[in-house]
C-alpha cells in the first residue's frame, strides 16, 4: 500500500511540473507573438491643430505618445 501511495504522489508531482512548464512555454510564445505585432508603428495620418498632416514618416524611431481628444 505504501508503494502505491508513493507512486501516485510521484506521478502527481511529475504531472504538475509538466503542466506548469507547458503553461510557461505557452505564455512565452504568446508574448513573443504580441511583441512582434506591436514592434512597428502602423501607417497612419493625423491632422494637427495648424491644419498640417502628420504621418508615420514624420516620426523617428523610439517611443511615441499620441494624445487624441
Amino acid at each position: 500500500m505504501k508503494r502505491v501511495i508513493t507512486a501516485i504522489t510521484i506521478s502527481a508531482f511529475a504531472l504538475i511540473i509538466i503542466m506548469l512548464t507547458t503553461g510557461i512555454i505557452t505564455r512565452a510564445k504568446q508574448a513573443d507573438i504580441i511583441e512582434k505585432r506591436i514592434a512597428t508603428l502602423p501607417e497612419f495620418t493625423l491632422p494637427t491643430i495648424d491644419g498640417e498632416i502628420l504621418n508615420t514618416a514624420n516620426f523617428g524611431s523610439g517611443p511615441l505618445l499620441i494624445v487624441y481628444f
